[in-house]
Formats: structure tokens, C-alpha cells, sequence
């Protein structure tokens, strides 16, 4: 007798594919369920949604309510506020902290925790081993180095360089279609420009790959990176899958990413080479020194502590990613609040036309005293910031904070709307006023007493190193294109929707019409 071979074969796939649907199964809806009910039980408030997770409600929302952060807005304004709120993200599960007592003491507290390894396998890809993605003894290493480097005279001295590059970027719009200006991309460019000469020196603007602008590339390859924090396929996958080029833009992001980095490591080697010929005493004096500079006279004084040139590149790139998206949208924005709001947009003007009357006699000083655009740029940053969150960190064992148990593995993380559209902390949260920040009013007061209810970059140890220079840079971007442009929407009908990519942003860009200003 033939042994039925064919039936046996079957009975075995059948129960391949049940164990495999059971494992499925247990992750995606049996786990974390148990999971926050353990969050349940302290009286943290839950969302459970299985298979996917809640990401897929966040998405729902910008359809529904015109707003990824819509529901993460109502929380802040409930009355209770929730202290916390626990849901989960697949099989993982995400304590969001919104009590500013319990921020304080998560943010004071790293030691017990690191990065959201989701998060940081996606970005290590294009970021590798970069000071944003860092832990333990290489971050506290390279945060000594990168606060030595963005001290007071290094941020003055990229003034001269960040207003004559955006002077002449900015008259090259009169030579394109002014009808149709996607500020955002356009800021972009400039941006990549001044991250890239501070990095690497005037000459930076020019380098071409592939006979095209580098900007551009490392642009948008940044962005498609980004993107994978919200690729259904990279979660479900992981990154093991990206890095074997599964899909077809998974293995696009594997080729740009080893064709930008052997072209950049080219250029760090041919910069290196120049410095260990120049005179190095001239180079000690110079004012005007670029990063890769310091970086080189670190290797001179301190060989044991420099940074090689792999960890070098990787940090350029992590500046271009962290700057790019984060800085573009605050200044995108500035301009459409502006326009939007046309009674602070003759108040911003009066004062540009004050301290920018002469661009070149600027200075960080001066900067500083335009109290009317720092109000509103922080108005800007509460209302619509492109950064919703701190780095999402993995407590690394079971600890309490305040009085919520932390089990490990879970995945802690501060959402900022939460308190920056919170009735406690802002009077009239919706309403878009500058002015909130300039007079004796709930939210400066707030912000003075309970220093963790307004952190949009950040707070602790751990705050973004290069939020001054940030700062910077969107003072004199927007105050040059207010002084030089009058400017409205292309379409007047647009209408402001908030979806969520590498950045919190509008789904659609806004396209301005520009017109010179006499």
C-alpha cells in the first residue's frame, strides 16, 4: 500500500498556518490587551486596538477632524486630565506621559531607560551610530563634544554666513514662477546649504552627486527614511527586511543611502587631508571655524576621544535630518500664521524693518531683542511644532514613576499637544495670539512655574543640542522673506489639514504667491 504522502502534506500546512495565525494572534491582540489591562488597573486611562494598533486611529483622525494630533489635543483640554495614557502600537505598548510631575521624573530619570529600539533601527539605517540615536557612554561622549561645539561664539560667528546665503537664495526666487512657491521645499534647499557650509565650509555649496545639487538627494532620502516609523510593512516586518530590500523602496533607500555616504566619505577624507596640511597654529586662531574643523583639531588634541570619520558622517546627516524637516516647517508655518493673521504680521513687519535694516550689522544680540518674532515663532511652535514628541524611550527594567508601575519593555514617550493645547496651562488654547508670550497671561506664567508644560525641544539632558542654532536660522530666514516679499496663499481656499510623516505637518504644502516688496 502507497502511503497518501499528498493528504499528510496538507495536514502539515494546515497546521503551519494555524500555529503561525495563533502566534499572530497572541501578539496582536491577546498580548498587549493583558498588557494594558496591567496599566488599567492603576487608573492609567487605556486604548486598546488590535492587530494594527492606534496608529490607525491617529490616521483616521486627519480624515475626520482635519488633525493627526486631534484626539492627543483632547486629552489636554479633559477635565480630569489624564495623567497618562496607555495603548498600543502593534504588540508593543506606549505609556504617553501628559502629567508635567510625571514628564519630569521620566526626563530625569534615563538612566532607567533607552531608545525605542523601533525607532532607532529604522533611522540607524541613514544615521548609523549619530549622537541622536545614541546611548550610554558613546552619547555621553559625543554630547560633551557637540555642547563644547555649539557654545555662544560658534553661534555667532554662522550669522554673517546664514544671512548672505539666505539673502541670495531668497533673490533667486525672482527668477522662478512667484506663483507658485512651495516654501517648505524651498526652505529646504536653503537650510541643507547653511547645515552643510557650517559642517563643512563655504565650499560645501559646491559639491554636486551625480552632477545635481547634494541638498536635494539627502533631502529626500532623509524623508523616505522618516518614513518608515509609519510603514504598516516595516512593523510588521522589521528591519531585517529592510536591509534585505523586500520591497522595491526599501532596496531604493539601501542604494541612496550607500551612494550618498561614499560620496560624503569621500569629501570628509579630501577636507581631512587639507587640514593636517594647513598650518594648524593659523587654524587654532581662526574665528570662523566649521565642524569638521573642530572635529579635526579634536583629533589633534585629544586622539583617544575623536570621532572617526564613519561617526563623523553620521552625524552630518543626523543634522540635515534633525534641521531639515524640523526647522523648514516652523518657518513654513511662521509664514502662513502670518498671512493668516495679518494684524501680527504688520507688527512682525515694523519690527524687521527695525532691527533688518542693514542685515549685515545683525548679530545673535539683536536677534535675541525682537521680542514680537520670538513670541511668535514660540506661538508657532506651540500651535503647530513639527516635533510631537521626546525621543520614545524603553523602560529597561520594571520602576515606578509617581505612582504608576512601569512594567519593562514598555515604550515611554511625552506627547507635546497634550499640554501645549491644555486649558490648565493656556488661556483660549485654540486661538492662535503671539501676544500670550509677551504680556502677564496663563501661558507665560505657566511656562515660568511648571517649566515641563512647554518643552518643544526637549528638556533635561537629553534636550535638542541644536535648538539655538535652529532658532537662528528661522529668525533670519522668516524676517528676510517678510522684509523682501509680500505674500498670500495661491489658493485662497486651502484648507489647513495636519497629517504626520518624518514631521507633524500639512498634508498638503502651501503654495505662496509672491510678490517683491518696493
Amino acid at each position: 500500500m502507497i502511503p497518501d504522502f499528498s493528504s499528510s502534506i496538507t495536514s502539515l500546512f494546515y497546521t503551519i498556518a494555524l500555529l503561525v495565525l495563533a502566534k499572530v494572534l497572541y501578539n496582536l491582540v491577546i498580548k498587549p490587551y493583558f498588557a494594558l489591562s496591567y496599566y488599567k488597573k492603576q487608573g492609567v486611562l487605556v486604548r486598546y486596538s488590535p492587530f494594527y494598533g492606534n496608529m490607525t486611529h491617529w490616521v483616521g483622525h486627519i480624515k475626520k477632524r482635519g488633525d493627526f494630533l486631534a484626539l492627543w489635543k483632547d486629552y489636554g483640554q479633559q477635565n480630569p486630565k489624564p495623567k497618562a495614557v496607555a495603548l498600543n502600537f502593534g504588540p508593543s505598548i506606549r505609556l504617553s506621559i501628559i502629567d508635567t510631575g510625571l514628564i519630569k521624573e521620566f526626563i530625569m530619570n534615563n538612566d532607567l531607560h533607552m531608545r525605542d529600539p523601533t525607532v532607532t533601527r529604522a533611522l540607524s539605517l541613514l544615521l548609523g551610530r549619530a549622537f541622536s540615536l545614541s546611548d550610554g557612554p558613546i552619547w555621553r561622549k559625543q554630547r560633551k563634544f557637540f555642547s563644547a561645539g555649539f557654545h555662544f561664539d560658534f553661534l555667532e560667528s554662522k550669522v554673517p554666513m546664514i544671512i548672505k546665503t539666505t539673502e541670495e537664495f531668497l533673490e533667486n526666487f525672482k527668477k522662478q514662477d512667484m506663483n507658485n512657491i512651495a516654501l517648505k521645499a524651498e526652505v529646504q534647499l536653503l537650510l541643507g546649504t547653511i547645515i552643510g557650509k557650517s559642517f563643512i565650509g563655504e565650499e560645501f555649496g559646491k559639491y554636486t552627486l551625480n552632477g545635481k545639487p547634494v541638498v536635494p538627494f539627502i533631502a529626500d532620502l532623509v524623508k523616505r527614511v522618516g518614513c518608515l516609523l509609519t510603514d504598516k510593512a516595516y512593523h510588521l516586518l522589521g528591519v531585517r527586511f529592510v536591509k534585505l530590500g523586500v520591497l522595491k523602496r526599501w532596496r531604493d533607500i539601501n542604494r541612496d543611502t550607500k551612494e550618498f555616504k561614499t560620496f560624503f566619505r569621500k569629501i570628509v577624507e579630501e577636507k581631512f587631508l587639507s587640514l593636517q596640511n594647513a598650518d594648524q597654529e593659523q587654524l587654532q586662531k581662526k574665528p570662523n571655524k566649521c565642524m569638521i574643523e573642530l572635529f579635526h583639531l579634536q583629533r589633534v588634541a585629544k586622539p583617544q576621544d575623536a570621532l572617526s570619520d564613519e561617526e563623523i558622517i553620521d552625524q552630518f546627516i543626523s543634522f540635515h535630518s534633525g534641521g531639515l524637516e524640523s526647522t523648514s516647517g516652523v518657518t513654513t508655518m511662521m509664514a502662513y500664521y502670518s498671512l493668516t493673521n495679518p494684524i501680527y504680521q504688520e507688527k512682525l513687519l515694523e519690527e524687521v524693518q527695525t532691527y533688518f535694516k542693514d542685515p549685515s550689522q545683525v548679530t545673535l544680540e539683536k536677534l535675541n531683542q525682537m521680542d514680537y518674532l520670538n513670541a511668535f515663532m514660540k506661538e508657532v511652535l506651540r500651535m503647530a511644532s513639527p516635533v510631537i514628541t521626546v525621543m520614545p524611550r524603553v523602560a529597561m527594567q520594571d520602576h515606578k514613576i509617581g505612582d504608576i508601575l512601569v512594567k519593562k519593555g514598555t515604550i515611554l514617550n511625552v506627547p507635546f499637544a497634550s499640554n501645549n493645547f491644555s486649558n490648565e496651562y493656556h488661556d483660549n488654547p485654540d486661538k492662535f495670539d503671539p501676544e500670550r508670550w509677551l504680556k502677564n497671561s496663563t501661558s507665560l506664567e505657566k511656562s515660568k512655574s511648571d517649566p515641563y508644560s512647554f518643552i518643544p525641544f526637549g528638556v533635561g539632558p537629553r534636550t535638542c543640542i541644536g535648538q539655538n542654532f535652529a532658532m537662528i536660522e528661522v529668525r533670519i530666514i522668516f524676517s528676510l522673506f517678510l522684509k523682501k516679499f509680500k505674500y498670500q496663499l495661491t489658493d485662497p481656499n486651502y484648507k489647513l489639514v495636519f497629517t504626520q510623516t518624518l514631521a507633524y505637518e500639512p498634508e498638503t504644502p502651501i503654495l505662496f504667491k509672491l510678490t517683491p516688496r518696493s
